[in-house]
Formats: C-alpha cells, structure tokens, sequence
C-alpha cells in the first residue's frame, strides 16, 4: 500500500510536471506572438517616398503660438487613405485604368503620409482663405522641395468644435477648392475609427465632405447623377452622407469627374501636365431628335490631345456655387478627333424640362496633358424640348487677329480698368465703367475701329473673370443685355438689334442671323446682373 501510494505520489507529480509544462509552453507561444517585442516594431521614420513624381502637398496650417490637433498625423493620413482608395476605385469600376493619387508615404510606417505643418504669422485665420494660401505659398517658394505638385490640401484646425457636428460652425474658416488648392477643417474626432459605426459622431465624420473640397482642388466642378440613377454623387448632396452606414455604395462620383482625374498629373507617374493647348473645333452639332434625344457630334484638333469630351446641362443660375445639379455624360475622343454622343431627356431631372426653362450645355473638352477647354451654350425649353440647334464649323469661329483694332472711346472707364483691356487678348484684365465716386450709370457703351471694312459672322465675348470663391463681385457686374450697332465710316450706324450675355467666365459666341461687313462696332450694355456699374474683360469678331 505504502508503494502504491508513493508510485501515486510519483505519477501525480511527473503530471503536474507534464501539464505546468505544457502551460507554460502555450502561454510562451501566446505572448511570443502578441507581444510586440517578440515582433519587428513598426517605427515612423520621418523619411517619405512614393512610386509618383507628382504627389498632392498635404499642409496643416495652424495659427502662430498654436499647435496641431492632437494624433493629427495619424488621424489625416487615415483620411487620406481612404479617399485615396475610394477613388481610386471609381476610377476602375467606370472602366479607367485603375489609379492612386500620389502621397509620399513614411518609409518606415507606410500607414502614415507625408504632411507639412506650417505654423502662420498670426493668430487668427477665420475668414482668411487669401492670407492662408499667400502663407502657404511663400512657405513653398522658400522650401521649393517641399512642392511635390501643383495640388494643395490644407488641413486647419477647427476653431468651433471638437465634433463633426459643429467643427466650422459659421463657416468660421475656409473651406473650399478652388486653382488646385483645397481648403479643408480638422477637428479632434476628424477620425476613420467612426466611420459607418450608426453613431452620431459617425453620422457627422466629415471624410465625404472633405472629400469633396480635395476633389475640387483636383479640377473637378459641381455636378450629380442622372434622373433615375440610384444613388448620390459626392459632388452634390452625397458626400456629407459618405459615412453613414447606410450610405454604404450608394455615393460615388460622376464617369466625367473620373475622366478630368484620369488625366490629372497626381494620378500618373510621368509626363508633363496643364499647358495651354489651343483647340480647333472643326465641326459641331448638336439638336434634338424625333425620339427626345440630344444627339452631339463633333470633330475636334489641338496641340494636346483631346481624350475626353463631358457634356454638363444645368438649369440657371449656372454660377459658382449654384450648380450642384449639373447632370453630365461623357464620350471619348476617337484618334480623328470625332466624337458622337445621345442624351436622353428621360434622364434630366423634371424640373429641368418645366416650359421656359433656361439651361447652360457647357463642353468640358479633356486633353491628354490634363488641361480643361470648356465652350458653353445656353438653350431654353420650349414645348418641353430643349430649343437647341447647333451646327457650326471651325471657319465659324476663327477669330479675326485684332492687332490692328483700336477703342476709340468709352463713356467712362476707370485707371486700372481701362478701355484698352477690352481687346488685349488677356481675359485676366477687363474694362469697368467709372465706379470711384462719383460713379457712372448704365447705359454705358464703348466704340471700337477694326481698321479695316471686314466681313463678320458673329463676336465673341468674355465677361470679366471671377478668380475667389469668396467674392461675387466679378459676377455682379457682368453684362446682361447689350446692344449692337455698326458702320462703315464711323458716322452712320445700323442698330443690328438688343441681345444677352450669361452670367459666364467663358467665352460667349454672338452669331448674327446675317454676315454683316463694317470697320466701327459700338457696343451699348443697357443691364447687369445686379450693379448700376458693368465690365467686360475681352470682345472680339469673326
């Protein structure tokens, strides 16, 4: 008994032994793999590279004796991440090939991106979007290594709320895209770890909406889906709705909005980007077919390639900022320069065909260096068809050289607008009739000698250029109803009748129902858009 009691003993032991053994074997093996010691850490490096030549300088801009946002580089490049992604998708499920835009990314930590922080010259930066960018942009001409491109993003942090649902109450700070630059707010729950979670915080992440503004900064404009399509487009009302779960693929951006980042420079490895390549309309035609279909033809030249051609219908006003509901469709350009396009009107909205509608049919011309060419056209519905009927070749629009022209007088103008810009050849400048006190009055008209009798088809028109986001001064002054008269000897006139300008910053055609032949225009603008004060930035004839 006393053996077998000790071989008890002896076995119960040489068990425990065996199974403490075994415990203290799978417990190693538990924290050898969890244990980040056990593993290679990750560790930042400060060093950022990236597989692009041309990456999107991303910039967080906070006031002079402020610091960033706690975990801000962690949190935005997460942000970033996944607008990088979701783009990138769409790109491939339109059928493009699929792309990223560039990021310089952590050599050591590749979740983490390359972002610049830039402390200002001063204190506060709410309603500063010029002062901002200034400072950025002489941060870079100081450190010109830092540009990696021509596309900015600038991250600031908020000033009225740690949460997405108060974070720039007021607009206190810009948040915008406009010339390459995007504007955009951080705040401290600015955080992927909410997205689509069904909480408020969730509902209220501002990934979409600065999405957004990142896209603008991108060259890509206002627009939305079609009539009947089934889901939202970020450049409308979807992008604020982007994290909630059930927005989940229901919000995506437009075929043409893919094809202007098709060919942006921050999506491809090499080539040179965004000169000023002319473009020759060769042939155009455009009308509405027996079976209520828009039927677009077109054969197009450049010294840029023309890759894609997107067509915009927007029922007015059509400026910036009130055309979020451009609908568009997007053809490709054959290797003739050819294009053929339908448009079906059960695809506009209702509210678009209502009877005496006015809409703007803008083409948005793609070259293949990533330049915009846009020609716009408006067209009223009559009958509850768009009343448009275009057919137009390249000897239509040849403008006349106007190097021999000259203004002979103006009934005001002003020193640093004068009468001379109107035939500069430079939209950046305008004529603006006297508005220093004390100010003229409309009408106001101005008499231009082309040096020679010629015969014209119709004039072209520019309307002075609105250059920030911010001020709608330039579009208030735009002219609206004009008249024109001409002569031969400068001392008998023929009034050719009143006509319109829109509220556009591009070039507008002025056909005549008749070739006319004189060397004197006169030009009399009756009304503008609001002021009692008008301008123009270019005219010319053809």
């Amino acid at each position: 008994m006393i053996k077998f009691n000790e071989s008890i003993k002896s076995l119960a032991l040489l068990l425990f032994i065996t199974i403490s053994l075994s415990c203290s074997c799978s417990k190693d093996k538990e924290i050898g793999e969890d244990d980040p010691i056990a593993e290679e850490e990750i560790k930042a490096t400060g060093v950022y590279t990236s597989d692009k030549t041309q990456n999107v300088n991303v910039v967080y801009f906070y006031p002079k004796g402020t610091t960033p946002l706690p975990n801000y580089h962690k949190r935005l490049s997460g942000i970033m991440d996944y607008i990088q992604g979701f783009l990138a998708d769409e790109l491939e499920n339109y059928g493009f090939e699929r792309k990223e835009f560039g990021l310089q990314r952590d050599t050591g930590d590749n979740s983490l991106i390359k972002i610049i922080p830039i402390e200002g010259n001063e204190t506060d930066y709410t309603n500063a979007y010029s002062k901002t960018r200034q400072e950025v942009r002489n941060y870079f001409d100081a450190h010109p290594e830092e540009e990696s491109s021509s596309h900015t993003v600038i991250f600031q942090p908020s000033v009225t709320g740690e949460s997405g649902c108060n974070f720039n109450v007021g607009g206190a700070l810009p948040f915008t895209g406009i010339n390459n630059w995007g504007f955009v707010v951080d705040y401290k729950e600015l955080d992927m770890r909410h997205f689509r979670t069904g909480t408020t915080e969730g509902d209220c992440l501002k990934v979409g909406s600065t999405m957004h503004e990142i896209l603008h900064s991108f060259n890509i404009q206002h627009d939305r889906e079609r009539y009947g399509q089934e889901w939202e487009c970020v450049m409308s009302g979807g992008g604020g709705k982007i994290s909630r779960q059930e927005s989940a693929g229901k919000i995506h951006i437009t075929k043409t909005a893919c094809a202007v980042l098709d060919r942006s420079e921050v999506f491809n490895s090499d080539g040179t980007f965004y000169g000023d390549p002319d473009l020759n309309i060769e042939q155009l035609q455009v009308a509405t077919n027996d079976q209520d279909v828009i039927v677009l033809s077109a054969k197009v030249s450049s010294s840029s390639k023309v890759k894609y051609l997107g067509v915009f219908h927007d029922k007015a006003p059509y400026i910036i900022n009130q055309d979020y509901d451009a609908i568009n469709w997007l053809g490709a350009i054959n290797e003739n320069g050819e294009v053929r396009m339908e448009m079906p009107l059960r695809e506009f909205f209702p509210e678009m065909l209502i009877e005496g509608s006015e809409l703007r049919m803008q083409l948005k011309f793609i070259h293949e260096d990533g330049s915009r060419t846009n020609k716009n056209f408006v067209y009223t519905i009559e009958a509850g068809k768009p009343n448009i009927d275009i057919n137009i070749t390249s000897e239509d629009v040849q403008e006349f050289d106007k190097s021999a022209w000259e203004v002979l007088s103006a009934s005001s103008d002003e020193s640093f607008a004068p009468k001379e810009a109107l035939i500069d050849g430079d939209i950046t400048t305008f004529w603006h009739s006297k508005w220093t006190d004390p100010a003229s009055t409309l009408p106001q008209n101005f008499v231009i000698d082309m040096g020679a009798v010629m015969t014209v088809k119709g004039l072209t028109f520019v309307q002075r250029q609105q250059t920030d986001a911010a001020n709608d001064g330039p579009l208030k002054v735009h002219v609206k109803d004009y008249e024109v008269a001409v002569s031969t000897d400068g001392s008998t006139w023929t009034q050719l009748g009143e006509y319109a300008l829109y509220q556009l910053v591009n070039k507008q055609y002025n056909i005549f129902d008749t070739e006319q032949s004189f060397r004197f225009l006169k030009i009399t603008v009756n009304s503008t858009y609001e002021k009692d004060t008008c301008a123009l930035a270019e005219i010319g004839a053809y």
